[in-house]
This record gives C-alpha cells, sequence and structure tokens, in this order.
C-alpha cells in the first residue's frame, strides 16, 4: 500500500510551492463529481468541515469502496486523493497504514487550522470506519 501512496502523492511532492499544490487540489477536485443526491445524508456528512462534505464508505468481502464529495473544489480534491489511495485496498491494510503522506505533501501548510481539522476529520471518518 505504501508504494500505491508514493506513487499518488510523487506528483504533489514535485511541486515547489504550496500554491502550486493547493493548485493541484483544485484541479484534482473538478473530477469525480458524480457524487449521488442520495448518499449526501446525516450518516455520511463529515462532521467538523468547514465546507459541506459527504462520504461514503462500504467493505465488500474486505475490500472497500469509498465515493465522496464536497462543495469546496479543494476539500473535493483532497477527498479525490484519499479515494485513489484507500478506495480498492483490504479494510485490514487500510486500518494498519500509518504511512504519513498528509505531512510529507505538507497539507497543514497549505490550509488554515480550521480547513486542516475538516480535512482531518475526512481522513478520520476512513480510518475508524475500520475499528
Amino acid at each position: 500500500m505504501n508504494a500505491k501512496i508514493e506513487s499518488l502523492i510523487q506528483p504533489i511532492l514535485a511541486l515547489n510551492t504550496w500554491e502550486e499544490r493547493y493548485r493541484y487540489f483544485i484541479d484534482l477536485g473538478k473530477t469525480g463529481l458524480d457524487f449521488p443526491s442520495s448518499l449526501k445524508t446525516n450518516e455520511n456528512v463529515i462532521k467538523g468541515c468547514q465546507s459541506e462534505a459527504w462520504l461514503y464508505i462500504e467493505s465488500v468481502n474486505g475490500t472497500v469502496y469509498i465515493s465522496g464529495y464536497s462543495t469546496s473544489i479543494f476539500v473535493n480534491g483532497f477527498i479525490r486523493l484519499l479515494i485513489n489511495i484507500y478506495s480498492g485496498e483490504n479494510n485490514i491494510d487500510i486500518k494498519n497504514n500509518s504511512y504519513p503522506f498528509l505531512a510529507l505533501i505538507g497539507m497543514q501548510e497549505m490550509v488554515t487550522p480550521m480547513r486542516g481539522n475538516g480535512l482531518l476529520a475526512i481522513h478520520n471518518k476512513i480510518k475508524r470506519f475500520h475499528e
């Protein structure tokens, strides 16, 4: 799983400034906008996120499938990254993964503390699903 994460964050790490990285997430956030309205429920809402955001997670035979959406294009880009990292992976691998990719890409440097809390809430929702 760490090799997959490294390949997905490599384009982000290749960018020199936090502004370029922020723009990367905005561009990524313009994709995957097909989140069904039926999944925009209280159960799927991300609490603590500054913008409206939803995350739907299911496990089928030990494999995790994730979809999500945010009204913020930047947050939507972050959700897309997490979907690319975790969706299709094994429950146990996700639960045990402690690879510090958020720190490596400098996520906290790109956003305000309030927005950082929301992004962490999205990541934590995925991690808590496997407890």
